[in-house]
């Protein structure tokens, strides 16, 4: 699957470059192909049962759900860094002069395929093509990053989520507070979960001399929620301004069209982080959140 949408998206940058007349077009074929493939591991049975459920209740009928479809490993990263070269490409940044096999290497260093950073060709690309001796290693960092990484995922991570999904499992059997505490470890949790990766990624880069970008900058300690998305899963979060909210055409719009903009970003963002509608509710959250400090 990587090699496949990697080397469509290759060809469609290069199209970009070699029929400038239709490169429009080139770069919304890219698109479609990339969220084509993403939806249809994603999101087609969330889909489906959501419109199972909505025929069922409404006519007492008791259709079957569809079942989850296993979903590649890192899919949704690679498809994000993939993109982003395409549209870079498009925008003139760079001209794909690499070879696929470059490309490939690019989208597919294992160390942060799975879960981030995502990393922009041009700041990755050089450290690959770069000559490195072993010698060269930060060894300090690479433990440091790794262990404390390991620390957070497993040590952390891992039991806060045995104990928390007991309890919402069974919520009925615990009391208020019981359930607020349960709530506040899920966000450590997710956030040990996801950092713990990123840490682990980036430590083991370290053993190729190759720097990733930070991801995280412990958002749980922002004073607000501007703050907040300033530290949290940052390459994320600058991925969604510079090529969603920006391709929408950002604020340089019509007023209706930046609130239609604001609610695209945080809806589509809450839909990548997850095919269920606690995204779409969280994504709509942020939205509301943001909106509610222009009024």
């Amino acid at each position: 699957m990587l090699i496949g949408t990697s080397a469509f998206d290759f060809w469609c940058a290069k199209q970009i470059q070699n029929v400038p007349d239709q490169k429009k077009l080139y770069l919304y074929v890219s698109i479609i192909s990339n969220i084509g493939v993403l939806a249809a591991f994603k999101y087609s049975a969330f889909l489906f049962n959501s419109g199972v459920h909505i025929v069922n209740t409404a006519s007492g009928s008791n259709y079957s759900l569809m079942e989850n479809l296993i979903i590649p490993a890192g899919l949704s990263f690679y498809t994000l860094q993939s993109l982003s070269y395409t549209i870079d490409v498009y925008r003139g940044k760079y001209k794909p002069n690499d070879t696929l096999y470059d490309f490939l290497l690019y989208v597919s260093f294992f160390p942060h395929m799975v879960a981030g950073p995502i990393v922009r060709y041009n700041t990755l690309m050089p450290q690959l093509k770069a000559v490195s001796y072993f010698k060269q290693i930060d060894w300090s960092s690479f433990a440091t990053l790794t262990i404390w990484g390991y620390f957070k995922k497993m040590v952390i991570a891992d039991n806060l989520s045995e104990e928390i999904t007991k309890v919402f499992d069974d919520p009925e059997y615990y009391n208020g507070f019981q359930l607020l505490v349960a709530g506040a470890m899920f966000v450590i949790q997710v956030y040990c979960d996801l950092s713990g990766y990123s840490d682990i990624a980036t430590g083991i880069a370290k053993l190729f001399n190759i720097n990733l970008s930070l991801n995280w900058r412990r958002p749980l300690l922002s004073s607000s929620l501007h703050e907040f998305w300033q530290r949290n899963h940052i390459s994320i979060t600058a991925w969604f301004r510079d090529y969603l909210y920006i391709g929408l055409g950002g604020n340089r719009v019509s007023y209706n069209r930046w609130l239609l903009n604001i609610f695209l970003v945080f809806l589509i963002s809450g839909l990548w982080h997850g095919a269920n509608f606690t995204f779409i509710i969280w994504g709509l959250y942020m939205v509301w959140y943001i909106l509610s400090k222009f009024f």
